[in-house]
């Protein structure tokens, strides 16, 4: 491939990639349930308690928390749109400056254009890197910081390249990244092999950040309850630590979205994960690959929510460069269709919007609280599904209370759901259902349908 094609391609892809994620985040969804919980510990708590176990089973690392913390005191704003927006501006910065961060990372690992070029576009086009860019949750900074160390640590070992800067980041990496110490940890045990006199620097830094993380945050946050995240983890069978799919499935996800279709794609990434194992490469190189992997399985089994938390995402420029990398049979053939599905997929998710995992369900909850500013509410009470957060963080400059909460989602429950509605006492509501109800045989009979919107509905109930 001629140079100038080279750069033409390389160009194409980076502006398609920032411009579909520009367009998700100005569509600025409304928050989901997880969102608001993260937000409202920021929102309610001081700088201080950015460095404490959050309420509602959520956690993030601290630097991130102040950081929005910051950001969200000088924009402060009464528009939903502005409140929406101003938190995920921190994901959407990271996410960007993932695609030009794994571009110079496969240049520092390859001169082959075709594994370059592949690489880049299965990163940019992957739905995850995507999704996580413009929603406010803490894993696109977290995927960035995985490039900038693997970046790092493929200098010190093959290149035998060194910058002060990189002791820096080593310090700062697990306030930024939770994840960033199965990356860390194994790969400066292997820079002991490489050169003693690096691997002790790095080592010191490493030891006495870590330590400091742990007494200062991550001690708290480790011995705090996260039992909710066990009935979770049970109510999603296929995700339970102990189903013999979980891995497989788990490795999908980060490629497509569906229980089947993640099966099979985590099938194939697993042969060829394997497969990598016989190729002519060096041990080293091998080991710079699979340490951290190793590490995060591991951890994975831990039980401790904090860090188990969407680990695999960080280990996704990991697992694409392995497929691209890799050496077996029509492996050209399979690269293009693996291109082609994640480009198709994040057009999809662009153009229409869709959960991509069970946990990120959609709301309206933003354009909900527009529709109940002009009504005229009176003396009706609001009845609400399982997702009180939303409720709670949309509706509060409305009602700040809710009168009755229905302890399971109308979807999946759906009986449950109709008997709570049918004998609701005397009077009028407003039913928010905060995911659209397909069902409508769980309505009372005398429901009127108010506001239809894209995820949410509100019906009105006079009894």
């Amino acid at each position: 491939m001629k140079d100038k094609n080279y750069k033409i391609i390389t160009f194409i892809i980076l502006f398609f990639g920032i411009f579909l994620r520009t367009v998700l985040l100005f569509h600025n969804k409304s928050l989901y349930c997880d969102e608001i919980m993260l937000i409202e510990n920021v929102v309610q708590g001081s700088f201080l308690d950015m460095f404490k176990p959050l309420v509602n089973t959520q956690t993030a690392p601290p630097f991130f928390l102040i950081t929005t913390k910051f950001i969200l005191q000088i924009f402060n704003s009464d528009n939903w749109y502005i409140r929406d927006f101003v938190p995920k501006i921190i994901p959407f910065i990271a996410g960007v400056a993932c695609l030009p961060a794994f571009l110079k990372l496969t240049r520092t690992i390859t001169d082959n254009k075709f594994i370059i070029l592949s690489s880049l576009f299965l990163f940019t086009f992957n739905p995850l890197t995507i999704n996580y860019c413009i929603i406010y949750k803490q894993y696109s900074l977290e995927l960035l910081i995985a490039i900038i160390l693997l970046y790092i640590f493929y200098n010190l070992l093959f290149k035998n390249k060194y910058k002060h800067w990189y002791l820096a980041l080593i310090f700062f990496a697990p306030w930024l990244s939770f994840s960033s110490f199965f990356i860390t940890f194994p790969l400066i045990i292997l820079l002991f092999f490489k050169d003693k006199k690096q691997f002790l620097s790095f080592f010191s830094v490493f030891l006495i950040s870590s330590c400091l993380f742990y007494i200062l945050f991550l001690h708290d946050v480790l011995t705090s309850s996260y039992g909710d995240f066990d009935q979770v983890y049970q109510e999603l069978g296929y995700l339970t630590f102990s189903h013999p799919l979980r891995l497989p499935i788990r490795l999908g996800q980060l490629f497509a979205s569906g229980k089947l279709l993640s099966l099979a794609w985590g099938l194939v990434t697993i042969f060829l994960l394997i497969n990598y194992l016989f190729t002519n490469n060096p041990k080293t190189k091998k080991l710079y690959y699979y340490a951290p992997i190793m590490c995060v399985l591991i951890a994975s089994y831990m039980h401790y929510w904090a860090l188990v938390g969407r680990l695999f995402l960080s280990f996704l420029p990991i697992f694409i460069l392995l497929i691209v990398q890799n050496e077996y049979k029509y492996k050209y053939w399979l690269i293009k269709i693996f291109c082609i599905c994640s480009f198709i997929f994040s057009i999809h998710y662009t153009i229409n919007p869709i959960v991509i995992h069970p946990m990120t369900a959609a709301t309206s909850g933003r354009d909900m609280n527009a529709f109940m500013h002009k009504q005229a509410i009176t003396n009706e009470k609001f009845v609400t599904d399982a997702l009180e957060q939303t409720f709670a963080y949309y509706f509060k400059d409305i009602k700040n209370t809710k009168d009755l909460v229905i302890s399971k989602n109308c979807i999946e429950y759906a009986l449950e759901c109709k008997e709570k509605l049918s004998n609701l006492p005397n009077g009028r509501y407003y039913f928010i259902a905060i995911n659209k109800i397909n069902n409508k045989t769980i309505l009372p009979s005398n429901t009127k349908l108010l506001q239809d919107f894209q995820y949410s509905s509100i019906y009105y109930i006079e009894k």
